[in-house]
């Protein structure tokens, strides 16, 4: 799966893989500006900080899985009840 990831990115470096963690997500919605890059050392990023990130095309997120054989559809369904919907 890393090579996949890896040549998204040379697409488009606003692509972040959150399959295992959203992390990367937030370290990278961080250097969008200077208040954004001092709520990630703060860990105050908010949802409507990551939802305005990704409306606005700043960011990319991108989940691995098979929905045919259940693997990561919860993680996913996390990430929109949590990040999305809230």
């Amino acid at each position: 799966m890393n090579k996949l990831i890896d040549d998204l990115k040379k697409l488009d470096n606003r692509i972040v893989d959150v399959t295992e963690s959203i992390e990367d997500l937030l370290e990278h919605i961080g250097t969008d500006s200077e208040e954004l890059l001092e709520k990630y050392f703060n860990n105050e990023i908010t949802s409507e900080d990551i939802q305005h990130s990704i409306s606005s095309m700043n960011v990319f997120p991108c989940l691995f899985g098979s929905a045919l054989k259940g693997e990561k559809t919860e993680k996913l369904l996390d990430l929109l009840n949590n990040i999305v919907l809230n």
